[in-house]
């Protein structure tokens, strides 16, 4: 939104993306590490690797920075090509990690060097956790469109409601990618399955009763590439996939299995049966911001029209 309706971003922007953008590929080398302890994977590498992962574990966020400390970006690089830490990767849905943020440990001598200044797609790509609730005003065909990010973790929840009830919708987004992930604050809870029963809380709360819900359903690149390797059906919570005769390892089979997942929380019924405008979407493109809109148009249209008589 503030690449393509916003000021975009100022010298001081970046620089405090740089920071954040460090912080990512230093927790998360550092929870591959931590992987490779717990998962029992010593045995795939060597002794002084073994004492680099203990060192950068020992590193607390913010203490260094690696634009200036070129060991310890050196360091990094050279723990995510180890294969112990490899294999960890292979397992990453077994532990909280960004899989996005493999793009940092690609690029982690870019990262890393003096004079690095963020691109577009790196900031696109950088994790921040959103606490309390964030608001943004944007002019955009004229008219003013107020934005009001809140909390995906559960702690943040609570906070949510009083900020909706005057909306015209809700933007519910969850990660594709996730089916077969955990939760940070609990890892026994699957991430697909707590968006799901979160989008069925919402989409039936009386107080949203006439507000309209837009689904996108995110991470659509890294979703094309884990269901290569991980079946669907292979997830717990999901051995229905394959019942149902849908082909593993599609897709566009897949993705329409997720969209029908959320659909089916739509509980509402006739005369009040609620719109859901369902959108399957890569975040880091810029383009997807036109997907938004257009839905927002659809449901501004709908509403204009009731208003005037021209629709039930």
């Amino acid at each position: 939104m503030k690449i393509l309706y916003g000021a975009g971003f100022s010298a001081d922007d970046k620089a405090n993306f740089r920071t954040k953008i460090h912080q990512n590929v230093l927790t998360g080398i550092q929870a591959l590490c931590t992987a490779v302890m717990d998962l029992g994977l010593t045995g795939e590498t060597d002794d002084d690797a073994l004492e680099l992962m203990d060192e950068i574990l020992n590193i607390s966020e913010g203490q260094v920075d690696l634009s200036e400390d070129k060991d310890i970006g050196n360091k990094l690089s050279s723990l995510w090509r180890d294969p112990a830490i490899q294999a960890a990767w292979d397992r990453r849905s077994e532990f909280h990690i960004i899989e996005s943020h493999a793009a940092y440990f690609e690029k982690m001598d870019v990262i890393c060097a003096p004079n690095y200044e963020p691109s577009k797609d790196d900031i696109l790509a950088s994790r921040v956790r959103t606490t309390g609730v964030i608001q943004e005003e944007y002019m955009i065909w004229g008219s003013k469109f107020v934005i009001i990010d809140v909390g995906g973790q559960t702690s943040e929840r609570r906070k949510w409601v009083h900020h909706f009830d005057a909306c015209q919708a809700i933007l519910f987004v969850a990660a594709l990618s996730e089916y077969d992930q955990y939760l940070f604050e609990d890892n026994t809870k699957n991430r697909m399955v707590d968006a799901l029963e979160l989008f069925e809380k919402i989409c039936n709360e009386k107080l949203f009763k006439e507000t309209h819900m837009i689904l996108f359903l995110n991470k659509r690149d890294l979703f094309e590439q884990k269901i290569q390797h991980t079946a669907i059906s292979s997830v717990p919570f999901f051995e229905d996939y394959a019942a149902e005769g849908r082909p593993e390892n599609d897709k566009d089979a897949g993705m329409e299995y997720f969209k029908d997942k959320f659909m089916e929380q739509n509980k509402t019924k006739a005369p009040f049966r609620k719109d859901v405008f369902a959108h399957v979407t890569c975040a880091t493109d810029t383009n997807n911001v036109e997907h938004i809109f257009n839905a927002c148009k659809a449901i501004i249209l709908k509403d204009t029209l009731s208003a005037s008589g021209f629709m039930a």
